[in-house]
């Protein structure tokens, strides 16, 4: 499932408003722990124009999506069968990840692996991974997001730096 590549350049337009958004490229990515679930990465040409795809996905509070927003994790909402079972789309779709090309750093792109890992526990082991569950209570995930990309860009930059030191010195002997 994991490493699916959508070809080329995607120009979506928007039926309504007619305003294009550019998706550069795309790709899918998968986690089989505890139920196959995959999400659709997308890379879009600008902060904005993810924005503005996220806004209109969600339907959240427009001012969310007006600024600060580097990246975002867009999981499928679930359907009931009337009473309290979740059910997640059969084909094991777990939503969208949306990057912009001028933010693809480290530490955006674990930040936002961490909200869509977050996303896919709750739907594979348990409804809550306490840490809150939508955009008004998601303080403490975005905590840990920020915590967890810091981390693993620092650990991403020291692994190249040391490897880069380590194959001079192997070529050098």
């Amino acid at each position: 499932m994991g490493g699916q590549h959508a070809a080329g350049r995607t120009e979506l337009e928007h039926p309504e408003t007619g305003v294009g958004r550019l998706i550069l490229t795309s790709w899918r990515i998968a986690s089989e722990h505890g139920g196959a679930r995959w999400w659709w990465v997308r890379v879009h040409d600008s902060p904005e124009n993810l924005r503005e795809s996220a806004y209109r996905r969600s339907q959240e509070d427009r001012e969310f999506w007006k600024d600060a927003v580097l990246g975002c994790c867009q999981p499928v909402r679930p359907w009931t069968d009337g009473g309290e079972l979740l059910i997640w789309p059969p084909n094991g779709l777990a939503g969208v990840i949306r990057l912009s090309a001028e933010n693809l750093f480290t530490e955006v792109i674990y930040h936002e692996l961490v909200h869509a890992a977050c996303a896919v526990y709750r739907m594979n082991f348990a409804r809550s991974v306490d840490l809150g569950t939508g955009l008004e209570d998601m303080a403490p995930e975005e905590d840990l997001a920020y915590i967890y990309g810091q981390l693993a860009a620092d650990m991403d930059t020291e692994l190249k730096a040391w490897w880069t030191r380590l194959r001079g010195a192997v070529e050098g002997a």
